[in-house]
């Protein structure tokens, strides 16, 4: 396998890894208990922050799917209430989408500054 054959299908998986983030968190809603769930399956997500189960007091990422789930639904002072970094998640995965998608139209586009300047961001919140 070529060196721009995997490359395309790095690119290809990462698309589609986003495309089903941002998916996902668009057909969500927010209960009025504040949890997260799907109307349309009748399913809630449980609670998924250990921290919070067992002490009851939130983690420092606990709000951020609410606050992705609140900006794309244009919500964007519940976004920034549920946790202030929301938007940048949103603004990272978005990005990420349009660039993956945009390499695979355009090929082996190898600039090592583009891919940095888009991996980077996302990296650094995945590290937050």
């Amino acid at each position: 396998m070529s060196a721009d054959t995997i490359y395309r299908l790095v690119n290809a998986w990462l698309a589609f890894c986003s495309i089903v983030a941002v998916a996902a968190l668009w057909t969500a809603d927010i209960r009025d208990d504040e949890r997260v769930g799907w109307q349309m399956f009748d399913y809630e997500l449980p609670e998924l922050c250990t921290q919070k189960v067992e002490t009851g007091v939130p983690c420092d990422s606990c709000g951020l799917t609410r606050s992705c789930i609140s900006f794309l639904h244009g919500e964007f002072d519940r976004s920034r209430a549920f946790h202030i970094h929301g938007v940048y998640y949103i603004t990272c995965l978005l990005s990420q989408l349009v660039f993956r998608l945009f390499q695979l139209r355009k090929g082996s586009l190898r600039q090592w500054w583009l891919e940095l300047a888009f991996d980077l961001p996302l990296f650094a919140l995945v590290l937050t």
